[in-house]
């Protein structure tokens, strides 16, 4: 590679993922390497080189990546959320439906579920979002407005029932966060390891 060819390659590479409107930006004026045309074709050639990949996500919008491997952990990311979120989503629109005939408790325990679940997708989401630096790879927009669902689930009954089913669910949470205690302490335990202060009341 020439030296310009190596500019475009360190900055696919240093991005992780990178848009094409954003890579000549970068390249032709604001580093003023190269101009456009030849910034085009230095960049076409690198991918038929196969030195730089790249993704036509639709009309318009393209990105390039440098690892092989990155167009296949996206779409197995893809798939995974694929699968999360409409079980999110069911699991929401079955409450809603049968709402008045599960028993608080019951209720409390679900809410306790899903609200875990919505802070795992939550979490996931900005991890891979940080990984592939795509954020089109995962619909937050809809991770959020089932969270918002969820919440709208639980604060629109009245509020003694409201007040209820929280102290329910927090019961349901410590209990949950307790049972995780003793099975950290055993773990640490078989490993003679000394159990952390903050965790042993």
């Amino acid at each position: 590679m020439d030296r310009i060819e190596k500019e475009i390659y360190n900055e696919i590479h240093s991005n992780i993922r990178i848009r094409w409107g954003k890579l000549k930006k970068i390249i032709v004026q604001d580093k003023k390497l190269i101009s456009e045309r030849p910034f085009r074709e230095k960049l076409n050639d690198l991918v038929e080189r196969k030195i730089v990949y790249r993704d036509e996500m639709d009309k318009g919008h393209t990105a390039y990546y440098v690892d092989k491997d990155f167009k296949d952990i996206e779409e197995r990311v893809y798939q995974i959320f694929k699968k999360e979120l409409p079980e999110f989503r069911a699991g929401i629109k079955h409450i809603k439906k049968f709402r008045n005939k599960i028993p608080e408790d019951v209720l409390a325990s679900y809410f306790v579920m899903l609200w875990k679940l919505s802070n795992h997708l939550d979490f996931k989401a900005s991890i891979l979002i940080s990984i592939t630096n795509n954020e089109e790879i995962i619909n937050v927009e809809e991770l959020e407005q089932l969270k918002i669902d969820l919440f709208n689930m639980v604060s629109t009954s009245n509020i003694d029932k409201t007040l209820n089913m929280i102290n329910l669910a927090d019961v349901y949470f410590q209990y949950e966060t307790d049972e995780m205690k003793k099975e950290f302490k055993k773990d640490w335990k078989s490993r003679n390891l000394p159990f952390p202060n903050e965790l042993k009341e």
